[in-house]
């Protein structure tokens, strides 16, 4: 998920998505998300960083992603650390998602 977000990867769109009962993001999909804020290490409310606009944290956030994908999760933390918030990780992270599967994720939803 990380690499499919970071590159914006459509080839897996499909299989990411679901629409019975209803249309949504798959298990995998929401569990890729949620396993990406355990891995930035943005669900303990300990992140108070610099960058507090979407923009910059977008781009620490796409660099943290790039990071996972390679295999480097503690640079990836190092990384996240810079971000102002959880919540700004989270929110930019459900923006990313759903400008690539075009679908609200429930994971990470408000």
């Amino acid at each position: 998920m990380a690499y499919v977000l970071a590159r914006d990867i459509d080839c897996v769109d499909d299989a990411m998505k679901i629409t019975e009962p209803r249309q949504g993001l798959s298990f995998a999909a929401e569990s890729g998300l949620s396993r990406l804020m355990l891995r930035l290490a943005a669900m303990s409310n300990k992140l108070d960083g610099a960058l507090k606009s979407g923009t910059s944290a977008d781009a620490a956030l796409l660099a943290a992603l790039l990071q996972i994908a390679v295999g480097d999760i503690d640079g990836a933390k190092r990384t996240a650390s810079l971000i102002g918030s959880d919540d700004l990780v989270r929110r930019r992270l459900a923006k990313l998602s759903f400008d690539r599967f075009g679908i609200e994720t429930d994971i990470l939803g408000e």
